[in-house]
């Protein structure tokens, strides 16, 4: 499996809300949005702070930031469900394999 794909299998561990917190939010959210003002700051704002600081362009960042933690959010929901429906499989296949050795050896 890939350092994602158990990095989220870990974190299911801890819990649907600290899931959602840290991969939806964090590892999907805030990272899109930091990538958007990079993004911003070098293509609309041409590297002047100045103008990227300026009260209206604060509310403009600050209305994606709320937006992209939303997708954030949902992204984590997702995956988790996502995940725990997986686990649930593997560990029915597992049961079903148990019970057609035993099966076998009987």
């Amino acid at each position: 499996m890939s350092k994602r794909k158990n990095r989220m299998r870990e974190r299911i561990k801890e819990g649907r809300t600290s899931f959602i917190v840290k991969e939806g939010l964090y590892h999907f959210g805030i990272k899109l949005w930091l990538l958007y003002m990079l993004v911003s700051l070098i293509i609309s704002y041409q590297f002047d702070f100045s103008v990227m600081l300026s009260t209206p362009e604060l509310i403009r960042s600050t209305i994606y930031l709320l937006v992209f933690l939303a997708i954030g959010a949902y992204w984590g929901f997702i995956w988790f469900q996502v995940h725990t429906s997986e686990q649930k499989r593997e560990e029915e296949l597992k049961k079903e394999k148990t019970g057609k050795k035993k099966r076998k050896s009987n």
